[in-house]
């Protein structure tokens, strides 16, 4: 089974039935030390949110309580999993002080919180 990278949303301008491709997908593919192309062969890619939420200030929203339900359906027994911000891993569950780039081991698998 592939790693399954999860962001928040898409762009505004982004299509929501290519999550992270895009200039977002390469900065990630450059992360990972791997072309465009390989990144988009090695990795299940999704958002935890199905469309662009809108404005909020000078960020964008961020709906917990959709977010939440949406990361309850997302299958991630058993794979490594990439958690694409604070957001997002709240998300699933991890508390806000979760740490950038850290590990965690679970039955459910292995995460990642970038």
């Amino acid at each position: 089974m592939k790693p399954l990278i999860v962001g928040e949303a898409p762009a505004r301008t982004g299509d929501p039935m290519k999550p992270l491709e895009g200039p977002c997908g390469i900065k990630l593919a450059a992360i990972f030390g791997i072309t465009y192309d390989e990144y988009l062969e090695t990795f299940s890619r999704l958002n935890v949110l199905p469309g662009w939420p809108g404005k909020d200030g000078k960020g964008d929203q961020f709906p917990m309580a959709q977010a939440r339900e949406r990361a309850r359906q997302i299958v991630i027994e058993g794979r490594t999993t990439f958690l694409l911000g604070k957001r997002v891993a709240q998300a699933f569950g991890f508390r806000p002080q979760a740490r950038f780039l850290s590990e965690y081991f679970s039955p459910a698998g292995k995460w990642r919180i970038m």
